[in-house]
């Protein structure tokens, strides 16, 4: 007799358990009532078991979007493997092969709109926390004392010459000198960092952390000399005629921009560039042991709603002021980070929303008294994305202060006119992002070594191949309505918000902004249809807007218009969708939900083998 047992059929097996779901690990933080008061860093890190356990959600897709979201083209999955088995010294190695400043972009970088926004475990629950693990694993080489470097090609000879120690500047001239280049960076201020230093406060990015990984870049060779103000001190020509075989200038956005309104000229009123570089570079909120003074009252107001902005707030907040955040639109439309919005708003400033300043008025003395606003309302979306704020008539009204900050809105083989001389970061964007202004310094030592060398500098898809930040007016994106299924897919993927869909009854408009796209290609890959095409050239200048009417597309199944944005839809077919998954990117909604499930089931298993 066989020891088999059978089963009857009317006896069912157990089922296997589910793997438990786990839930994102929250960042641990000061208590809001703490850190409004004090100059310290808000969050304080993971430890290591909050880490390991966060790297535990990684899916370790085969085919990672997160890295595509990334401009420096980070092995995202290979450092949270590695924390994932307990080796965090493996983990920064493996970030340093990429990126010099782990430290700062796991804290300042928008994840949420680059690599996180790309995690496939955000299409069902939120998305991994990677620039947190980021930050994790440069404090822990800290921690201990120590400092991995990549491996450093031999001295070549040729010496490059690099203007302005921000992000760009610093990123360029560290991968120039793993290359082999003698590299010498000038910078017009006392300190190197550039923005990292005068531009984001201590409480969000610790001077200490930026002086590490400027102390980074000169162990790998590179010179950092202060106080050099090119044009000034020293100019290019003079640079080139001394010895310099290439020039990389990375030296900020210049000068701030206001509202050109009556009043900005009383005193009291700062820009925030001003404001934030008398308080975190020159240390005026410790005066008078420090030598330079801030005007600070006892009601502030700050207009705009990006993270300068919100910097420049939650600074005035800390140095005593009651603080007042004017912004035209509403919540949803601020560009700031959500989480500094969040923090913002636990600490204790109060969001005025839907104003607009019409003046500043001011006293006797010629000091700020008053601000007016007019109260707006949202209209139909602008080219941005976001709804315009149009003018209440008649809705006048004045807000007592005694200070204003005013921070409104102020690639790639970066070559310039003159030979020899390369260019990027905020000086050719304008204001952008931490990574996106490395990535572009990224760009530019390639450009230059290959220059140096007496090769082509790199073409748009040479970048693109090789994850490095896109040329500023080199990328193009173009649709061919007869085939695009106005699905928004291409709007979701964006994170620089450089493509939108806005529904009318039978047809919408497909926008696209040259001057926000970064050309990463996101948008093309990613359509389920190949209704987009990227060129490396177009027609129109950087500043015109293109608008294109599409038509719905029929649903092949039932001839019912296919309706568009979707959210079904871009579950489905993201990543890129392709045979029968492309085929079913056409269905209508109604039609869809009956293929939901499968086709969801399909694009996951896509993405995971």
């Amino acid at each position: 007799m066989s020891d088999l047992t059978t089963t009857s059929p009317s006896e069912k097996p157990e089922r296997k358990a589910k793997k438990p779901k786990i839930p994102r690990t929250d960042m641990p933080c000061q208590p809001a009532e703490q850190r409004a008061t004090n100059f310290e860093e808000v969050t304080t890190g993971y430890d290591d078991a909050m880490a390991t356990l966060e790297a535990s959600r990684c899916l370790m897709c085969k085919k990672p979007k997160c890295v595509d979201g990334c401009p420096l083209g980070n092995d995202i999955p290979g450092f949270v493997k590695l924390i994932q088995d307990g080796d965090p010294a493996g983990a920064i190695a493996k970030l340093k092969e990429t990126t010099s400043f782990p430290a700062v972009c796991g804290r300042v970088c928008p994840q949420e709109k680059q690599c996180e926004v790309l995690c496939i475990l955000g299409n069902k629950s939120e998305p991994l926390a990677i620039g947190r693990l980021e930050r994790y694993a440069a404090d822990w080489e800290f921690a201990q004392g120590a400092s991995s470097k990549p491996e450093i090609a031999p001295k070549n000879g040729k010496h490059v010459g690099v203007v302005g120690s921000g992000p760009a500047g610093l990123t360029c001239a560290g991968e120039l000198a793993k290359m082999g280049y003698d590299v010498t960076i000038y910078e017009a201020m006392h300190k190197p960092g550039g923005v990292l230093v005068y531009g984001i406060p201590e409480f969000r990015l610790p001077k200490a952390i930026v002086a590490r990984e400027c102390e980074f870049v000169e162990s790998l060779g590179v010179e950092i000399k202060t106080d050099y103000v090119i044009e000034g001190t020293l100019t290019v020509d003079q640079m080139l005629a001394d010895g310099h075989d290439a020039i990389f200038l990375a030296n900020g956005t210049g000068l701030p921009s206001f509202m050109n309104i009556p009043g900005e000229n009383l005193n009291g009123v700062y820009s925030a560039n001003e404001f934030l570089t008398r308080s975190n570079l020159m240390k005026a909120y410790g005066f008078p042991e420090y030598d330079t003074p801030i005007k600070m009252g006892k009601k502030v107001a700050v207009i705009g709603g990006g993270n300068v902005a919100l910097d420049a707030a939650r600074t005035a907040l800390r140095l005593g002021a009651e603080v007042h955040l004017i912004y035209r639109r509403s919540i949803e439309e601020m560009p700031a980070r959500r989480e500094e919005i969040h923090h913002a708003q636990e600490e204790g400033i109060v969001f005025d929303l839907l104003a607009k300043p019409t003046q500043i008025i001011g006293d006797d003395n010629g000091s700020v008294k008053e601000i007016e606003v007019i109260d707006m309302e949202l209209g139909e979306p602008d080219a941005s994305g976001r709804r315009r704020p149009l003018p209440i008539e008649g809705s006048e009204r004045r807000i007592p202060v005694d200070v204003v900050i005013v921070s409104v809105a102020d690639e790639n083989t970066l070559a310039t006119s003159k030979e020899g001389v390369f260019s990027a970061g905020d000086i050719v964007t304008g204001a952008a992002s931490v990574t996106f202004a490395m990535g572009a310094g990224k760009t530019g030592a390639l450009s230059i070594d290959r220059y140096l060398q007496g090769e082509s500098l790199l073409t748009a898809e040479q970048q693109l191949a090789g994850g490095q930040a896109p040329a500023v007016d080199l990328g193009y994106v173009a649709v061919d309505k007869d085939a695009c299924v106005t699905c928004g897919i291409c709007a979701h993927v964006c994170a620089s918000d450089a493509i939108e869909l806005r529904p009318a009854e039978n047809s919408c408009e497909w926008i696209y902004d040259p001057a926000s796209c970064t050309f990463c290609g996101d948008c093309v890959t990613d359509c389920p249809v190949d209704a987009l095409t990227q060129a490396a050239e177009r027609g129109a200048s950087r500043e015109q807007i293109e608008s294109v009417t599409v038509d719905y597309p029929a649903c092949p199944d039932c001839g019912d218009p296919t309706m568009p944005y979707s959210e079904a839809l871009i579950g489905i077919a993201f990543p890129r969708a392709t045979g029968e998954l492309r085929d079913r990117a056409r269905l209508c909604e109604k039609c869809r939900e009956r293929a939901t499930a499968l086709v969801m089931k399909e694009a996951m298993e896509a993405c995971i083998t």
